[in-house]
């Protein structure tokens, strides 16, 4: 990993990173949140949405306004 990703650079990339990291996070934890429903695992799903959104949020606030 490198360290723009962990956001210890300080450098211009970091915000991008970041801003792309929590979309994959979105992606990726509604895609298992949708197989974790189909499996009948519901609090696993819900907590798993919950992450979905806050991921989605998250790379939203990184966005410039």
């Amino acid at each position: 990993m490198t360290s723009g990703t962990t956001g210890q650079d300080g450098g211009e990339g970091e915000d991008s990173s970041s801003k792309e990291t929590a979309r994959y996070i979105a992606d990726v934890t509604g895609g298992i949140s949708a197989l974790a429903r189909k499996a009948g695992l519901d609090v696993l799903a819900h907590i798993l949405e919950m992450a979905r959104l806050e991921a989605e949020e998250t790379a939203q606030k990184s966005e410039p306004q």
